[in-house]
């Protein structure tokens, strides 16, 4: 099952016109540079406000074999790109951070204000999920976390599991932790449908887009995005 890595972002630039959408505005925006091609032919299952772009690059940014030097055919990597109407962000993801990345520096390289990272608050979501008792519509799946008060015995730790909350000693731990990643899934569901880092990053499966989705949905709402 494939896994696209990406970033959450917000950006100045949005223009609609009146009665317009800032997914369209987005769009114009992307389209003015030649790199970026729009795939009229291929949707995301379930996911009909996602968008999928061609970037063309000058180089090989996947570990490919170069192109002759005699040859300048670009390398096309596939692109989504999801602009939310409500949270005014937009993700970007690709089949590498470093093709998002790249992508995303073309992108600020022509347009000012450029795009700037959006973060979620991973340690208050954390402890948020974490609590014992609770309902949730999320289970957490990944947690990478730092351990302060150990010193350089133990700096940090990760935990993978369907439902880190319901191990016995995260009643007591999870005090002490500081989340810089999670990984989470709906509980209607056993795979994980993305995880998140404290930095603005992101990877998620397209075959789960939907729960990624209502995840994002739920920091939201819960006041978990940092503005």
């Amino acid at each position: 099952m494939s896994i696209l890595f990406g970033y959450l972002f917000e950006w100045e630039g949005f223009n609609p016109e009146e009665g317009g959408r800032r997914s369209a505005s987005f769009q114009e925006a992307i389209l003015k540079l030649e790199v970026f091609r729009f795939i009229r032919d291929r949707a995301v299952p379930g996911a009909p406000k996602w968008s999928l772009y061609h970037f063309l690059s000058p180089r090989p940014l996947w570990g490919e074999e170069p192109h002759s030097l005699e040859l300048e055919t670009p390398y096309h990597y596939t692109i989504y790109v999801r602009v939310n109407e409500i949270t005014q962000t937009v993700i970007i993801a690709g089949p590498r951070f470093g093709i998002t990345e790249e992508a995303v520096r073309t992108f600020n390289g022509f347009h000012k204000p450029g795009l700037h990272r959006r973060v979620i608050n991973i340690d208050q979501m954390a402890d948020y999920l974490l609590e014992p008792g609770a309902e949730k519509r999320f289970a957490v799946t990944y947690l990478l976390a730092d351990v302060p008060g150990y010193g350089s015995a133990l700096s940090s730790m990760s935990l993978i599991g369907d439902d880190i909350a319901a191990a016995d000693f995260m009643v007591e731990e999870r005090g002490k932790l500081t989340a810089r990643q999670l990984g989470v899934r709906s509980i209607f569901s056993r795979i994980e449908c993305g995880r998140f880092g404290s930095l603005g990053s992101i990877r998620f499966r397209p075959a789960c887009i939907s729960d990624f989705e209502s995840f994002l949905s739920y920091a939201y709402q819960n006041n978990f995005y940092i503005s």
